[in-house]
């Protein structure tokens, strides 16, 4: 009975040894990670009107403008009276010629004719060869004197209009004039429109339709209309006038703007971002998610590519989900 139970014993603490010791033969169990699964950038399909426009710039610009000349050649260029961008009158001096002194000249020449006169009234008729010298003197002085003041009136140039000096010759104080020399613009203030030069944007523009303008900088910076200006004499350059919608605005001479251009223009149209359009052999295609989130390949058939965004004509409806480049 004692041996029974002592076997019995032996046998338990064997089993009780065994469980803390692995078999040779049992397989290792590997943990591996789950793979999270690809993040893409998407976009969904729009129905929005669509445009193609380009920005061409132009700049403010009288329509009027008188040009100063100086009509005699030999003038010396003594002093000019007023400086670029100087607002002027009609009227006002603009540029001195000649000879230094002139003025004090013709001043002193008047100053002795006044002199001779009250001499010869104050002379005794008796004394006729005094009388004689001093109306000669006079006679003389008078023609020298007028002949001074209109050497002095074609030695000042002045301005014909008001208006805003854009331009003065470079170096033109000191020097020698030529004939019929052009040495000064003036421009109108109050007749200022907007030119643009002639480019293939500008086939786009119509002679009957109103434009959007922009000026980024400056006081006057904001979003203005246009309306075409002298349309007949379109060629090389067109030309815009200020809506009357913004009579008030104070824009400078010189600025520039810049008008949009509708190259084309779709109405209610499906459209995606261009970066989620592909192209292989001239055929365009996006890409997908199946169901089982694997990217696939769709063929699309694409019209306008426009300034935000590309039409989707066929292979693709309102909502559905596309990836991103």
């Amino acid at each position: 009975m004692r041996i029974k139970h002592l076997i019995s014993i032996l046998c338990a603490a064997c089993l009780f040894a065994g469980c803390g010791v692995p078999l040779e033969n049992e397989p290792a169990v590997i943990v591996v990670p789950e793979r999270e699964p690809a993040k893409y950038s998407t976009a969904v399909v729009k129905r929005t009107d669509l445009r193609l426009s380009k920005s061409v710039s132009c700049t403010f610009q009288q329509s009027e403008e008188t040009t100063v000349i100086i009509p005699n050649a030999g003038k010396l260029v003594t002093k000019i009276c007023v400086a670029n961008q100087e607002k002027v009158q009609k009227g006002q001096l603009l540029i001195m010629l000649g000879e230094e002194g002139l003025e004090d000249r013709i001043e002193e020449l008047t100053y002795n004719i006044e002199r001779n006169k009250i001499l010869l009234k104050y002379t005794d008729e008796k004394e006729k060869v005094k009388r004689e010298d001093l109306e000669d003197k006079i006679y003389i002085d008078n023609l020298s004197l007028e002949k001074m003041q209109q050497e002095l009136k074609d030695c000042r140039i002045y301005a014909e209009a008001d208006g805003i000096v854009t331009w003065i010759k470079n170096g033109l104080l000191g020097s020698t004039s030529a004939e019929n020399e052009r040495v000064m613009t003036i421009v109108d203030t109050d007749s200022c429109i907007f030119t643009v030069s002639k480019n293939k944007y500008t086939d786009y523009l119509s002679p009957d339709k109103n434009v959007p303008m922009k000026i980024n900088i400056g006081t006057a910076a904001g979003h203005y209309e246009l309306i075409p200006y002298n349309t007949e004499e379109w060629g090389n350059k067109l030309y815009y006038e200020l809506s009357p919608d913004y009579a008030d605005t104070e824009i400078k001479v010189g600025t520039t703007g810049y008008i949009t251009v509708v190259m084309d223009e779709k109405k209610d149209v499906l459209k995606l971002p261009a970066k989620a359009i592909h192209e292989a052999t001239d055929k365009a295609f996006v890409y997908v998610l199946d169901e089982n989130q694997v990217r696939t390949v769709k063929w699309v058939t694409v019209g306008l590519y426009g300034d935000d965004g590309v039409e989707i004509v066929s292979g693709l409806n309102e909502g559905e989900m596309v990836l991103l480049k």
